[in-house]
């Protein structure tokens, strides 16, 4: 009889600790998170404060729903739109370096590895990761060169497709000239 009360007591016992810490846990973690976005709120810096939530997992309004960062909702969407904002300004510049097509080339000639070297400098200049290129060979390069340009047309057609069409309708009418001077 006295080992099922010390069981029924010690399981009691056990659920009682455990959500004792689950609390603990939260009233530690909280108002430390909640220190530094009040402090965040404070400065009125809504894209450090949105890029510190991003950090933390908070990446749309739905993940605010029900925590303590929902009071902060207008700032964290003023940061996400100023993010937006900024992405596309990049990945605008980006795209007219890496989308348009490369000069004419006559009869036998080849695009060369300095040519796609240039393109891979500019965009690194313009905050691009492009990696170790300057050790590639011209097949590695070149290979290189269309992944960089897939990744950059991807994230340019979420940020602001409309460069995308300018530069495909560029590409087109320079293809066009070049066909109509043959």
């Amino acid at each position: 009889m006295d080992i099922h009360r010390e069981r029924n007591g010690s399981n009691g016992g056990l659920v009682g600790s455990v959500l004792n810490g689950i609390c603990k846990i939260s009233h530690r973690f909280f108002p430390d998170n909640m220190q530094e976005f009040d402090e965040l709120a404070q400065r009125r810096d809504p894209k450090a404060f949105y890029n510190t939530a991003r950090e933390r997992g908070y990446y749309d309004e739905e993940d605010l729903r029900g925590t303590p960062l929902m009071a902060y909702l207008n700032m964290f969407s003023e940061g996400k739109r100023l993010d937006f904002i900024d992405c596309a300004d990049k990945y605008a510049r980006l795209a007219r370096i890496a989308l348009r097509r490369f000069g004419e080339l006559e009869r036998g000639e080849r695009i060369s590895a300095e040519e796609i070297k240039v393109r891979m400098r500019n965009l690194k200049d313009n905050g691009y990761d492009v990696g170790k290129y300057y050790e590639m060979n011209k097949g590695e390069l070149w290979e290189h060169w269309k992944t960089i340009k897939q990744n950059i047309r991807k994230f340019t057609d979420i940020y602001c497709s409309n460069v995308i069409v300018e530069i495909d309708d560029q590409n087109r009418r320079q293809k066009e000239d070049a066909i109509s001077h043959l």
